[in-house]
């Protein structure tokens, strides 16, 4: 078995606060939103199926997927909202370099 904390160095979520700094990043930013749907991301997600990496979907399908998947794991409306805004965030800084 394959734990989320063996990803390595190379590939690794950005914070919140690396996340609010990018120029696609709406304002104002809400950095607690972005902690709490990093944290739920990290906690909840992957408790039901592998931990998916932001940068497999693009922002929109981000948007669609965590409508549906929370719903599944009883996410409220902030949750879901925290969840989408730090995955379709995440999705954008993929892949640049850290």
């Amino acid at each position: 078995m394959v734990f989320f904390a063996c990803a390595g160095a190379s590939k690794s979520l950005p914070t919140a606060e690396q996340l609010a700094a990018l120029e696609e990043a709406p304002s104002p930013i809400d950095v607690d939103a972005l902690r709490s749907g990093r944290a739920l991301a990290v906690t909840e997600c992957a408790t039901c199926h592998r931990f998916y990496w932001p940068n497999e979907y693009s922002p929109a399908e981000w948007d669609e997927i965590v409508k549906k998947m929370g719903r599944r794991a009883s996410f409220d409306q902030e949750q879901t909202a925290a969840v989408t805004l730090y995955y379709t965030l995440s999705s954008k800084w993929t892949g640049r370099s850290h």
